[in-house]
């Protein structure tokens, strides 16, 4: 018998290992030395990227800080004094309110401009000493702001009734 050999032309291809195998294999051989220092080393530099990358906070501007109303509570009580009309209760209330803002500073316009807010507001109400008198924040930071955003010819009007 004659030795067949192939006598077709082109390469011929033995059957081996396929790519499933030869990459279990590797896997196999390198976990310890090369895969886990690896993964360690991922989790490691994302867990100081998570720490390091928190996003800077603004700075809140007054008027920011104005309209958040997540205080626990929503009003200033103020209590009447013997001859306290309106005015000098909302005075002390617009006073109470500011200390939570000492960088909110208003001018005496501004000021007269929020107490004749409160004046109409509380039109008709007759007050007695010992009496409490609820100022919702929410109204107070509205008074505020509208104070704030006075034009120049309001503000003069209002100079002339300030001594």
């Amino acid at each position: 018998m004659e030795n067949k050999k192939n006598t077709l032309p082109g390469p011929v291809f033995e059957a081996g290992p396929g790519w499933g195998e030869k990459i279990g294999r590797w896997i196999k051989d390198n976990a310890l030395s090369k895969i886990l220092p690896v993964f360690a080393t991922i989790v490691l530099l994302a867990g100081i990227a998570k720490v390091y990358s928190k996003p800077s906070q603004p700075e809140e501007t007054p008027e920011d800080k104005l309209s958040q109303q997540e205080e626990t509570p929503q009003e200033i009580l103020v209590q009447v004094r013997p001859r306290d009309g309106i005015v000098f209760v909302s005075r002390r209330a617009l006073d109470e309110y500011l200390k939570e803002f000492p960088e909110l500073k208003l001018k005496p316009e501004e000021r007269l401009h929020i107490e004749n807010i409160f004046l109409t507001k509380f039109k008709g109400v007759v007050l007695s000493a010992g009496q409490e008198v609820a100022f919702l924040k929410t109204d107070l930071a509205e008074a505020i702001n509208e104070a704030l955003q006075l034009s120049e010819g309001k503000r003069q009007k209002l100079r002339a009734y300030i001594k």
